[in-house]
């Protein structure tokens, strides 16, 4: 029996490093995922899961919905990722690697939200400078 659930658990992994490499900057299979409730489901995994290799391929596969989708960050937000992220950097067990991969993801969101706003605002000032030019 013991066999059988280490296969289940190896085809496991192997569903969601597929799913981790379809999301990968393809935002067709982005949006899939998220009508699919990959965020709700990743979050779940992670709010149970105990082997930390497979946390740290869930955060993997998570970060990869997350990053330039902001649909999915919503879902991220209301579905609780907010609290699963900090569960994960306080529990005791998780090892240095999930939490730098949490810190990274957390951080790599940021920059993108800045960089987004910094975007608009600058087009907002060459039209505004454009329009008081005519």
């Amino acid at each position: 029996m013991q066999l059988f659930k280490g296969k289940i658990k190896d085809f496991f992994f192997d569903e969601i490093l597929i799913k981790n490499s379809l999301c990968f900057r393809n935002p067709k299979v982005q949006l899939k995922g998220l009508n699919l409730g990959f965020v709700q489901y990743l979050l779940r995994l992670l709010n149970t899961e105990t082997d930390n290799n497979m946390k740290i391929r869930l955060l993997f596969t998570l970060s990869t919905l997350l990053r330039n989708n902001p649909q999915a960050q919503i879902k991220f937000l209301e579905y609780g990722g907010i609290e699963t992220i900090i569960k994960l950097i306080d529990q005791t067990n998780s090892n240095k690697k999930i939490k730098m991969r949490v810190i990274e993801l957390m951080n790599d969101l940021i920059i993108e939200k800045v960089r987004k706003k910094r975007h608009a605002q600058f087009y907002l000032i060459r039209i505004f400078i454009g329009s008081n030019n005519r």
